[in-house]
């Protein structure tokens, strides 16, 4: 008895879906606009132009503007470029120097510390990457070593950093 309801029930609900009025869908409707009265501007370059057709769109010339001369200085720039590397921050120079001494002292661990907080401040200077390479050679790790000494010196004008660069990749090999 229960089934036959429910089925009655669902028959009522769709036979009611299908049953309501559609809705009429009307065409729109196309108003004619008046005849277009402007009349094309041909130029000598050959540009054609069509103004506008809107009656609320009124064409008007703005008022000349004063002529006034300005004249605009560029100042004359050096052709030598420098580029900030960071190595000139007090904290970088404070941060190599407490490595040398670390490395000096014998106590690699926290030397490596202290070149690896450098290499954050300025990670494109040579400097960081000669004393990451000395702290290699200390641990005896001579492919990081020489992986440091190769990008130092790829960062590297000085030929004092170069140098000392150079001969720790000849102690790696």
């Amino acid at each position: 008895m229960v089934k036959i309801s429910l089925i009655s029930f669902l028959l009522l609900g769709l036979v009611g879906c299908i049953s309501q009025p559609q809705p009429i869908i009307e065409p729109p409707k196309v108003i004619p606009h008046p005849p277009s009265i402007a009349k094309e501007i041909h130029t000598p370059t050959g540009v054609v132009i069509k103004p506008y057709e809107q009656e609320e769109i009124k064409r008007q010339q703005m008022p000349p503007k004063p002529h006034v001369e300005q004249r605009i200085v560029i100042p004359q720039q050096k052709n030598e470029q420098k580029f900030n590397d960071g190595s000139q921050l007090p904290a970088f120079k404070n941060l190599i120097q407490q490595a040398e001494i670390a490395i000096q002292h014998n106590q690699i661990s926290q030397a490596e510390g202290f070149a690896l907080q450098a290499q954050r401040l300025a990670p494109q200077t040579a400097q960081t990457y000669l004393t990451l390479s000395k702290i290699s050679l200390a641990k005896n790790d001579k492919v990081n070593a020489l992986s440091f000494a190769q990008r130092g010196l790829s960062f590297t004008p000085n030929e004092n950093l170069k140098k000392q660069l150079n001969q720790i990749i000849r102690q790696t090999q």
